[in-house]
């Protein structure tokens, strides 16, 4: 569940957007699914929103802000190319806090019931809601069906200001989305997102940038497209001066931020494109981009890191000159770089980790995809992710040189298949290289084909290595996207040479079809082990609890046997006194009238005695009768029983605490609580591995009935079984289509989302 939090200043018009049809009338049944009490008073949940409606849920938000008058301002920031900082202009009005909360459109839909509790938890850990009430923000949360890239999502509009008047606490509202979202998704059992788990993630494209590539006619937004430019330089480039060089050449503006009195340090930049005019199909705008917020190894500190010392003074001065524009800006692109040294011998040595990928996947993407997104790009940023959810660690040296789909070393291929061996370690692969390259300044193509071929035969080394247990999610997304680069490597390979025998790549295209059934079943066989560890976790967990509630009986058991003894001893000591006081006042009422006032004498005495003692007093005395009742519950002497039953009620619920506070009664009442509170916890453990049983067990289910209805040939991808049906010569299953009358049932073949090729 991914959050997205803004700020603004109209509450009304925020609410009547989500209301309306939309920029695009994408929003279809927009209705209230929860709220502040006021809110869900007013407008009925479930139901379709009026305009009227999405104005009372906006004059209900807004009241607390309007009736005391509070107002919620944030800073307006511009970058002073001067001053080479950003500053203050001024102030703006931002007590609306807006959260849309969206779901991958391969999670499918959830109900209106499922998204209340997930907006109300969400509202609640952010901290909007106050028990009391006194501190609450008003909110409310509306859906309006799915996005235009089909996620199911809601919005969530909080006023700022709260029913006491004072501000809600925002500082750090963005980290406490992602937090709070990552709880959510473990507690609903939604898919919790991998990037956020371990850290890996990168900023997404926002709505106003996919609006403006639509505009354009590109596939591409500013964002990833800067992304690309700066990963491609890094692979180019041997020093900082250098990298700001290619990054002019790649038609990219650099704006240098130096440190506070210091001009030769330099603490940041910024990337931007040239503005284009609306003659050229731009607005004029140009947006400039943190490149720590594209990517956090583009940072400038992280730059430092990369080359050292290397071109330091270099870039200083370019910078300067950037900044007093003595060289002007790059209006387009005018050169793209050949990699440098070191990414060259990086990439043919195998001695190269997750970061070092990612802008050489960069690189190879300018040169085969040109001006589009595809797999290589897709791979750069999954290399990215890796490389920083794997901070620190290193390929194995014995991996290094491995091939995909065995473990034998390249001179054990060489005996067994004499001639067909990909690579016998780093100095037939240097050889090889040398080899493409030398051609390549004859053919281009032919040298960024082998390059590619590497770069994926490395790719699959780490994917297999290190992320298919530890990141299962981003590995099968890398592999997709290796499988489609390695048919872009093939399909441009035979144009440039034709090393490979048709036999041989039958051979090859079996091997991999084997391989692929193979891995398939072991995940199956993996998934089985899983399900049956997950029952013994269940197993174990029921046992915990069974003896946690056992402990919890005997100790309340325990407890209240102390207290009730305590109570017991207390409650007969009172008694007998209370039963003196009874028959004292029972001798004033059946006294006559001589000897009345002896005997009322007898019982004050004994009433002031029993006061002072417990420390409670003594209700009035009843008053006798001249002429007693017959009846005995409306008779005086049911009365003195009852007000010496108050009295001895009253005693003993005064000194009862203090008789029940002794060591031994509080050592046995922390002893209860202490087991309640274990009593939980196994319960919550019970649940939590019913859960991941269920998971594990449907994974499994799903995993064994995918193995047994999925046909040998569907192991390959569409173009790799096309590719073998023509050199078999025989039918292309991808293009045969059975007559309508002879076809079962319908069968899907698209891609399984765990999956990295066609079933």
């Amino acid at each position: 569940m991914m959050p997205n939090v803004t700020r603004g200043g109209r509450m009304a018009g925020l609410v009547m957007y989500l209301a309306g049809p939309g920029r695009a009338n994408e929003h279809t049944n927009p209705q209230l699914i929860e709220g502040h009490d006021l809110v869900t008073f007013a407008v009925e949940p479930g139901r379709a929103l009026s305009a009227d409606d999405a104005l009372d849920i906006a004059n209900i938000l807004d009241f607390s802000r309007k009736q005391h008058g509070t107002r919620v301002l944030v800073s307006e920031r511009e970058f002073d190319e001067a001053q080479g900082e950003y500053v203050t202009t001024g102030k703006k009005d931002a007590h609306v806090w807006h959260a849309s909360l969206s779901l991958k459109a391969d999670e499918g839909e959830l109900s209106a019931e499922k998204w209340a509790e997930v907006a109300h938890d969400f509202v609640e850990k952010m901290g909007f809601i106050d028990p009391e009430g006194v501190k609450t923000s008003r909110w409310a949360a509306i859906h309006h069906g799915a996005s235009k890239n089909g996620n199911d999502h809601i919005h969530i509009a909080v006023q700022l200001v709260r029913e006491d008047g004072t501000k809600a606490d925002v500082r750090h509202d963005f980290k406490r989305a992602q937090r709070v979202s990552n709880e959510i998704e473990k507690k609903h059992g939604l898919t919790v997102l991998a990037s956020r788990e371990h850290e890996y993630g990168l900023s997404g494209d926002k709505p106003a940038e996919l609006a403006r590539a639509q505009d354009r006619d590109s596939g591409m937004t500013e964002r990833t497209e800067l992304r690309r430019r700066a990963r491609t330089c890094l692979a180019t480039a041997s020093s900082q001066g250098e990298y700001i060089r290619h990054l002019h050449d790649l038609g990219v503006h650099v704006q240098p931020r130096f440190a506070k009195g210091d001009r030769n340090t330099i603490v940041g930049y910024r990337l931007a494109f040239p503005s284009a005019s609306r003659d050229q199909g731009g607005d004029g705008r140009q947006i400039w981009y943190s490149p720590s917020k594209l990517d956090r190894s583009l940072a400038w500190p992280r730059i430092e890191e990369r080359y050292g010392d290397a071109g330091r003074a270099a870039a200083v001065t370019l910078m300067h000159q950037i900044r007093e524009k003595t060289v002007s800006q790059p209006v387009k692109a005018t050169e793209v770089h050949r990699f440098s040294a070191e990414s060259y011998e990086k990439l043919i040595s195998g001695k190269v980790g997750p970061d070092t990928m990612a802008n050489i996947y960069a690189r190879l993407s300018m040169s085969m995809e040109k001006n589009s997104h595809g797999s290589l790009v897709r791979l750069s940023d999954d290399f990215s992710r890796v490389a920083w959810s794997m901070r620190g660690h290193h390929l194995p040296a014995e991996v290094l040189y491995r091939q995909r789909g065995g473990h034998h070393t390249g001179a054990q291929r060489a005996s067994r298949h004499p001639g067909q061996g990909r690579s016998g370690g780093a100095g037939q692969l240097g050889q090889q290289w040398l080899m493409a390259t030398q051609a390549g300044r004859r053919s281009p193509v032919k040298d960024w084909v082998s390059l590619l071929a590497q770069a994926n035969r490395i790719a699959r080394i780490v994917t297999e290595t290190n992320l298919t247990r530890e990141r299962a999610q981003l590995a099968r997304n890398m592999n997709r996207s290796l499988d489609v680069a390695e048919v872009l490597c093939r399909e441009r390979a035979p144009r440039t040479e034709n090393t490979v025998t048709p036999q041989q790549r039958v051979e090859e295209l079996r091997g991999l079809m084997k391989q692929r059934e193979t891995q398939d079943y072991a995940e199956v066989q993996d998934a089985k082990v899983k399900s049956l560890e997950s029952q013994a976790v269940v197993s174990k967990a029921h046992g915990e609890l069974k003896a946690a509630q056992q402990t919890v009986v005997q100790a309340a058991d325990r407890y209240e046997g102390l207290v009730s003894g305590v109570r017991k001893e207390l409650g007969s000591e009172v008694v007998q006194d209370a039963r003196r006081g009874r028959e004292a006042d029972l001798k004033v009422f059946d006294a006559g009238l001589l000897s009345r006032g002896r005997a009322t004498q007898e019982s004050d005495t004994i009433r002031r005695e029993l006061a002072s003692r417990w420390d409670v007093p003594v209700g009035e005395r009843v008053k006798p009768q001249k002429q007693r009742s017959t009846n005995p519950f409306t008779s005086r002497t049911s009365e003195v029983d009852r007000l010496w039953s108050r009295w001895t009620d009253a005693v003993v619920e005064k000194h009862a605490p203090r008789r029940l506070d002794t060591p031994e009664i509080r050592e046995a009442q922390a002893a209860r609580d202490k087991a309640a509170e274990h009593r939980d916890q196994a319960l919550a453990q019970v649940e939590e591995a019913r859960q991941a049983s269920r998971s594990a067990d449907q994974y499994a289910d799903m995993l064994r009935q995918r193995h047994m209805r999925t046909a040998p040939n569907t192991y390959l991808t569409g173009a790799e079984q096309s590719e073998l049906a023509r050199l078999e010569r025989r039918r292309d299953p991808t293009q045969y289509r059975a007559p309508e009358e002879a076809r079962g049932p319908s069968v899907s073949t698209g891609r399984y989302k765990d999956s990295g090729h066609e079933r």
